[in-house]
């Protein structure tokens, strides 16, 4: 999950009026993924209007 040229670095990178649960992320390395003018997030970067609830994510750190 690293690039130099994408601003939303996520599985879903935009979500809008949408619902994600029951979503299982394993072995994910995002640490090194952010920088200035960049949204990150494991699930989802940004979202508008969405429902996100009972996911998990773990890390290669885990």
């Amino acid at each position: 999950m690293t690039s130099p040229t994408v601003k939303l670095i996520g599985f879903f990178g935009f979500a809008g009026n949408a619902q994600l649960y029951n979503i299982t992320l394993r072995d994910l390395d995002i640490e090194t993924a952010g920088g200035q003018g960049k949204s990150v997030g494991a699930i989802c970067a940004r979202a508008t209007d969405c429902k996100i609830h009972s996911n998990e994510v773990y890390s290669i750190y885990d």
